[in-house]
């Protein structure tokens, strides 16, 4: 994720399958590339399974606070498919592309203070770039972060505030990195987090709609 910018065609897309574009790709070529993600997607239940078995809720997140690191945390089961279901409802209805049509994002730092109110700004961690999309009944936010946390304690935080929140959660590894993504069938939200572990530390991209 070092070269990733807020014109997140990014991680909706599926790292994997978008490595090759370039931000000049039309709406086709990124719903085919979506399509390829998906069927790739299914390949790796069994790996997404092992993998959701590591992602923690940590009871004393009511607050925003870091997750503890002292291993208390407790296990959140999994939702199969929530990944896939996160990026589609992020594209918006009829797949508008609410998150990744950059010529309707908003750019500003104030976006990253704006987020669903289950979320928030990861604590302690640097916004690099944020923006909005709030045209044609869009509430996207998009944020990218850097943090000195290692990626699993950056996931347990997001997986614990999405949990409490009332979406689903599901974890993956896609290339470099790790992703977590769901939606909540109360308000129609979803959200979505890639997390690439670094020396030192971890740069995060996360997406969701309802914004304030």
């Amino acid at each position: 994720m070092t070269s990733r910018t807020i014109l997140i065609a990014f991680v909706l897309a599926g790292s994997a399958a978008l490595a090759g574009c370039n931000r000049g790709a039309d709406a086709g070529n990124n719903v085919a590339a979506l399509d390829n993600q998906l069927v790739a997607n299914q390949a790796d239940a069994a790996l997404t399974g092992a993998l959701g078995n590591q992602i923690a809720v940590d009871p004393a997140v009511a607050n925003g606070s870091k997750p503890a690191a002292d291993g208390q945390a407790e296990a959140a089961k999994a939702t199969p498919g929530a990944i896939d279901k996160a990026r589609l409802a992020l594209n918006g209805a009829d797949h508008k592309g609410c998150a990744s049509d950059a010529a309707k994002l908003d750019t500003g730092n104030q976006w990253a203070d704006r987020l669903p109110a289950a979320f928030g700004a990861y604590p302690g961690a640097k916004v690099v770039e944020a923006a909005a999309n709030n045209a044609d009944g869009c509430s996207v936010r998009i944020v990218n972060l850097t943090t000195s946390d290692d990626w699993q304690r950056v996931l347990d935080w997001y997986n614990t505030r999405a949990v409490k929140g009332g979406y689903t959660t599901e974890h993956r590894v896609e290339g470099a990195d790790h992703v977590l993504g769901g939606t909540n069938a109360k308000d129609g939200g979803a959200y979505f987090v890639a997390v690439t572990p670094g020396k030192g530390g971890s740069e995060v991209a996360f997406v969701a709609d309802k914004g304030r």
